[in-house]
Protein backbone atom coordinates (compact mmCIF):
# COMPACT_ATOMS: atom_id res chain seq x y z
CA UNK A 1 0.00 0.00 0.00
CA UNK A 2 2.87 2.39 0.79
CA UNK A 3 4.29 1.96 -2.72
CA UNK A 4 0.92 2.78 -4.25
CA UNK A 5 0.60 5.95 -2.16
CA UNK A 6 4.18 6.93 -3.00
CA UNK A 7 3.47 6.46 -6.71
CA UNK A 8 0.24 8.51 -6.49
CA UNK A 9 2.17 11.31 -4.77
CA UNK A 10 4.77 11.25 -7.57
CA UNK A 11 2.08 11.36 -10.27
CA UNK A 12 -0.48 13.71 -8.72
CA UNK A 13 1.50 15.66 -6.12
CA UNK A 14 0.36 16.44 -2.62
CA UNK A 15 -3.27 15.54 -1.81
CA UNK A 16 -3.52 18.90 -0.02
CA UNK A 17 -3.50 22.08 -2.11
CA UNK A 18 -0.80 24.61 -1.28
CA UNK A 19 -1.94 28.22 -1.29
CA UNK A 20 0.27 31.29 -0.99
CA UNK A 21 -0.18 33.24 2.26
CA UNK A 22 -2.44 36.27 2.28
CA UNK A 23 -5.64 37.34 0.62
CA UNK A 24 -6.51 35.82 -2.77
CA UNK A 25 -5.99 38.10 -5.76
CA UNK A 26 -9.02 39.13 -7.85
CA UNK A 27 -9.68 37.00 -10.90
CA UNK A 28 -10.86 37.98 -14.35
CA UNK A 29 -14.60 37.94 -14.80
CA UNK A 30 -15.87 34.73 -16.37
CA UNK A 31 -19.26 33.10 -16.50
CA UNK A 32 -20.11 31.37 -13.23
CA UNK A 33 -16.94 32.53 -11.45
CA UNK A 34 -16.74 33.93 -7.95
CA UNK A 35 -14.86 37.25 -7.88
CA UNK A 36 -13.14 38.82 -4.88
CA UNK A 37 -12.36 42.53 -4.51
CA UNK A 38 -12.43 45.22 -1.81
CA UNK A 39 -16.24 45.45 -1.98
CA UNK A 40 -16.69 41.77 -1.20
CA UNK A 41 -17.26 38.48 -2.92
CA UNK A 42 -19.36 38.65 -6.09
CA UNK A 43 -21.24 35.45 -6.84
CA UNK A 44 -23.09 34.79 -10.08
CA UNK A 45 -25.22 31.70 -10.67
CA UNK A 46 -27.96 30.49 -12.98
CA UNK A 47 -31.45 30.44 -11.55
CA UNK A 48 -32.94 26.92 -11.51
CA UNK A 49 -35.06 26.19 -14.61
CA UNK A 50 -37.77 24.63 -12.47
CA UNK A 51 -38.73 24.98 -8.84
CA UNK A 52 -41.40 22.28 -8.58
CA UNK A 53 -44.35 24.67 -8.95
CA UNK A 54 -43.17 26.65 -5.93
CA UNK A 55 -42.04 30.24 -6.28
CA UNK A 56 -38.47 30.98 -5.21
CA UNK A 57 -38.64 33.81 -2.69
CA UNK A 58 -34.97 34.21 -1.80
CA UNK A 59 -31.53 32.62 -1.70
CA UNK A 60 -29.56 32.40 1.54
CA UNK A 61 -25.76 32.68 1.51
CA UNK A 62 -23.76 31.07 4.30
CA UNK A 63 -20.09 31.30 5.21
CA UNK A 64 -17.86 28.94 7.14
CA UNK A 65 -14.45 30.06 8.38
CA UNK A 66 -11.94 27.29 9.04
CA UNK A 67 -13.46 24.73 11.43
CA UNK A 68 -16.26 27.01 12.65
CA UNK A 69 -19.96 26.65 12.13
CA UNK A 70 -21.82 27.88 9.04
CA UNK A 71 -23.43 31.26 9.61
CA UNK A 72 -25.87 33.20 7.50
CA UNK A 73 -24.27 36.13 5.68
CA UNK A 74 -27.05 37.52 3.55
CA UNK A 75 -30.50 36.82 2.18
CA UNK A 76 -30.72 37.56 -1.54
CA UNK A 77 -34.23 38.16 -2.89
CA UNK A 78 -35.08 36.28 -6.07
CA UNK A 79 -35.01 38.74 -8.98
CA UNK A 80 -38.11 39.53 -10.97
CA UNK A 81 -38.68 37.76 -14.30
CA UNK A 82 -37.67 40.91 -16.21
CA UNK A 83 -34.39 41.29 -14.29
CA UNK A 84 -33.61 37.59 -14.78
CA UNK A 85 -34.30 37.81 -18.51
CA UNK A 86 -32.11 40.91 -18.88
CA UNK A 87 -29.28 39.23 -16.93
CA UNK A 88 -29.24 36.03 -18.95
CA UNK A 89 -31.25 34.11 -16.31
CA UNK A 90 -28.46 34.70 -13.78
CA UNK A 91 -28.66 35.80 -10.15
CA UNK A 92 -25.91 38.08 -8.83
CA UNK A 93 -25.02 38.84 -5.23
CA UNK A 94 -22.19 40.80 -3.59
CA UNK A 95 -21.38 39.45 -0.14
CA UNK A 96 -19.14 41.11 2.46
CA UNK A 97 -15.66 39.72 2.97
CA UNK A 98 -15.33 38.29 6.45
CA UNK A 99 -12.40 36.72 8.20
CA UNK A 100 -12.24 34.59 11.23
Amino acid sequence: AANKLSREFEVYGSPYPIFPPGRPTPKESAEGVIELDDEGVTMLWKAPPSSGKKAIKEYIAYVKVKDGEFKEVRRIPHPSADVLKAGGNKVKAVLPVESG
